[in-house]
């Protein structure tokens, strides 16, 4: 889904915001993914000069790269299939924000089905790679993630996240405009890792989940 100047002269809804330092990262709801790289300095003959901020940009198997002024007033510009501007920014980190395009898709209507539907994740002890789940998401902007409601019930000294492998195939779909909204979802684990930490007696617990579909209630 290609976006184009005109797709971001009017961003749908309110854009998510992004505050990176050097070198980090972050995922918006739709899964594109963020990289703030630096910032070089250009300076003129006539004793003007310009600061200008590296963001790359990365989502399903496209990447990309720009270099923007951040004393030029922001405006909104196309990258892949999104909108995004430099709202502020400097030496030791940027503000940028990130929608959907103005003519994206939003996520179809739930319907019922006469086939089985799998079982609603409610503790995580249940997990087993390849079994398939289902779950209400709501998309936390703290953490830009998007998190099972309601918790399920976690093991005694485990800390327990999932983290999504193919947001950007839904992302596409319409997810990134379902942020403030719950999202139904089916949903199965391809990989699970558990690490111990003997100095705190707490095991880390990430499950990695494909999408298999999602869906707004009714």
């Amino acid at each position: 889904m290609a976006a184009s100047q005109e797709d971001c002269a009017s961003p749908p809804g309110d854009p998510e915001s992004l505050t990176l330092s050097v070198n980090s990262s972050a995922t918006v709801a739709s899964g594109l993914s963020v990289h703030f790289a630096g910032v070089t300095r250009d300076h003129y003959d006539d004793g003007r000069f310009d600061v200008l901020a590296e963001v790359r940009f990365a989502w399903a198997d496209q990447s990309a790269s720009e270099i923007v002024s951040a004393l030029a007033k922001p405006a909104f510009r196309p990258i892949l299939g999104h909108c995004w501007r430099l709202k502020d920014g400097g030496d030791e980190g940027v503000v940028v924000e990130v929608s959907m395009t103005a003519d994206a898709t939003s996520l179809a209507t739930c319907e019922a089905s006469a086939e089985a539907v799998p079982p609603v994740l409610e503790d995580y002890a249940e997990i087993a790679v390849g079994t398939p789940f289902r779950a209400t998401l709501r998309y936390d902007d703290g953490s830009h993630q998007w998190q099972v409601d309601p918790q399920p019930k976690i093991l005694l000294h485990h800390a327990t996240r999932i983290d999504w492998k193919n947001l950007a195939e839904f992302g596409g779909r319409g997810l990134g405009l379902a942020r403030g909204s719950e999202v139904h979802a089916v949903f199965h684990i391809v990989e699970s890792k558990v690490e111990h930490i003997p100095s705190r007696n707490q095991w880390l617990s990430e499950h990695i989940a494909v999408l298999d579909s999602a869906c707004l209630p009714p």
